[in-house]
């Protein structure tokens, strides 16, 4: 597949989206280093320092039924959820709708945006944002008690690289899964 690494950008998700809108293959994948204006669920801001995080988006051009689309967060979930068991060994839950925790703090969020029109088949840009080795000076004062990362969690910082790659198997399975199964095996 694609992949744009940038070593900063504004979101991962706007890049993801422009590139869709140039016909870029499903499966492009958008990683920055840093996000400026990363985001999560209803415009709040999701916290993105340099080096110590995935902040990653994927393009998807889904072919299931548009009422399925929003059953995509789910699927995001349980394999982001499947990748960080294998890398991290934590116990890690889902947070409907959108969120990965350890120990009842957030680790991880999702946020994904339909390109809808009705010329052309739908766009979902998948944007993941993990905190790896983020130490918890580097999360805004107002949202250290409610979130955490990895290192903080397992006491060890973690390969990001090896994360990332293991998301990414994680992401196409589930995919796969979500369109030639439907949601039952996913849900299981």
């Amino acid at each position: 597949r694609t992949l744009h690494i940038f070593p900063q950008t504004p979101s991962t998700n706007d890049d993801a989206k422009a590139l869709a809108l140039q016909g870029a293959p499903e499966g492009t994948v958008v990683l920055a280093e840093e996000q400026l204006q990363g985001r999560g669920r209803q415009g709040r801001s999701f916290a993105s320092p340099p080096g110590v995080g995935v902040y990653l988006s994927l393009l998807l051009r889904p072919t299931v039924d548009p009422s399925r689309l929003p059953q995509l967060t789910l699927v995001v979930g349980v394999a982001v959820a499947e990748a960080l068991v294998e890398i991290t060994s934590l116990d890690v839950r889902l947070k409907w709708p959108n969120d990965v925790e350890v120990h009842g703090k957030k680790v991880a969020g999702i946020l994904t945006e339909g390109v809808i029109r009705p010329d052309r088949p739908a766009v979902v840009i998948v944007g993941i944002g993990i905190n790896v080795n983020t130490t918890l000076a580097q999360f805004p004062e107002d949202l250290q008690a409610r979130v955490t990362s990895l290192a903080l969690a397992a006491g060890h910082r973690f390969d990001r690289p090896l994360l990332i790659a293991s998301l990414l198997g994680h992401l196409e399975t589930y995919y796969h899964m979500f369109q030639d199964l439907g949601m039952a095996p996913i849900l299981q």
